[in-house]
């Protein structure tokens, strides 16, 4: 790893223990607004607030950083990580024939971005995604091969690179896209690809999570998904650390949460302390 990754990835992760809270505000340029998030000049002086009180990094759109810039120095100066890849697959807008897009299209990927436009905005971290699964054989294909060039791109210019693997298509059943063998391999191939951090989605288990663990050498974060009562997710938590995890990267979970500040500090003390129980 470049020094300057290892230098960023102390601002991502905590030195201590080598785990992280990740706060993220991409939702927004990857489905509109979620419900409860409040107006959309507040959410990142909220955010702001939040890394005061637990969250170790933030990750965030390019837009929404240039222009909250200063909620994220001084105090409130957390890891940040600039999510450099726009794609429709969560897109939920009923404009083909009155039906959702993603049901009947499978979704594709743009980046948003170089490093370097990254690195200007005082990024420390870069997010892309990999989707496998889909029936485009070609289309899977370009995708590993422009997260590889980033890759690159951030060990040239040491820049922390986090891969976010999801198993989608028109071929996935939805049970399939938490299947553990099915994120054990995604794992695996991001890390192959090239990357410092891996984000997964919670494959069901501790016993799940720690076979992930064990077969991708890169810390492992788990992301929150959908919103769940508050003491679940905690479980699940404390699953994530009991596994041997590194970590989550929570949005709606915190951003729906009625006691917003309460819960992030909970979820730093799981993550932060060893978790078990």
């Amino acid at each position: 790893m470049a020094v300057g990754a290892i230098v960023r990835l102390g601002r991502i992760m905590n030195s201590t223990d080598h785990r992280s809270l990740i706060g993220t505000l991409g939702h927004g340029g990857l489905r509109g607004p979620i419900a409860g998030e409040g107006p959309a000049k507040d959410l990142a002086a909220m955010f702001g607030q939040l890394s005061r009180v637990g969250l170790d990094a933030v990750i965030i759109s390019a837009g929404m950083l240039r222009a909250n810039a200063a909620e994220f120095t001084g105090g409130n100066g957390s890891g940040l990580i600039v999510g450099l890849q726009w794609n429709n697959h969560f897109l939920d807008l009923p404009f083909r024939n009155g039906q959702s897009v993603v049901p009947k299209f499978e979704g594709r990927a743009a980046m948003a971005g170089s490093v370097e436009d990254a690195l200007s905005l005082g990024a420390d971290g870069i997010l892309t995604y990999i989707f496998l699964g889909l029936s485009d054989a070609e289309a899977e294909a370009r995708q590993v091969a422009e997260n590889f060039e980033l890759s690159c791109e951030c060990e040239r210019f040491g820049v922390v690179r986090i891969i976010e693997i999801m198993i989608r298509g028109r071929g996935v059943s939805k049970k399939d896209e938490t299947n553990p063998d099915y994120i054990v391999a995604g794992a695996r191939i991001a890390y192959e690809v090239g990357c410092d951090i891996v984000k997964i989605e919670w494959p069901g288990s501790e016993e799940a999570l720690a076979r992930v663990v064990e077969a991708c050498p890169a810390p492992i974060v788990v992301a929150g998904g959908d919103l769940v009562p508050e003491e679940e997710f905690v479980a699940m938590a404390r699953g994530v650390v009991n596994a041997g995890g590194s970590g989550l990267v929570v949005g709606r979970n915190i951003v729906q949460a009625t006691k917003r500040e309460e819960l992030v500090r909970e979820l730093s003390s799981v993550v932060h302390g060893g978790a078990m129980r």
